[in-house]
């Protein structure tokens, strides 16, 4: 048995690997329309919730309404657990977001202080 020669390979058509190229070009450039922005908006959208749930931890704490401690405790905990999640999705993206980081650290410490605050209410 013969191996074949190099001049016996089959070649790729000069159109046909152009249009590959440009597949690929316009498939990246779908894929960062696409993706541009939503780990930004989360992470925007997870701060405000974050610091809502925070001011309605210090109002609960500050009112001593311990009857509603547990349903803002699990709140405020699923808030800062999402602006977690969200700010290391954030980090991840071509295009930062445009989050001042020591707001978000700032929000994060405060949210994780409440929580603090609620374990020794108990």
């Amino acid at each position: 048995m013969t191996l074949p020669s190099a001049r016996s390979r089959t070649r790729v058509p000069a159109g046909e690997g152009a249009a590959s190229v440009i597949g690929i070009v316009i498939a990246l450039g779908c894929a960062l329309v696409v993706v541009h922005g939503h780990a930004a908006v989360r992470a925007e959208r997870a701060l405000a919730a974050c610091t809502e749930a925070t001011e309605h931890a210090e109002q609960a704490l500050d009112d001593r309404l311990e009857q509603t401690f547990p349903v803002v405790q699990t709140h405020l905990a699923a808030a800062v657990v999402e602006l977690r999640e969200a700010d290391d999705a954030a980090a991840g993206e071509l295009w930062p977001a445009e989050i001042d980081p020591t707001e978000l650290a700032a929000a994060e410490q405060r949210a994780h202080l409440l929580l603090e605050r609620f374990a020794r209410w108990r």
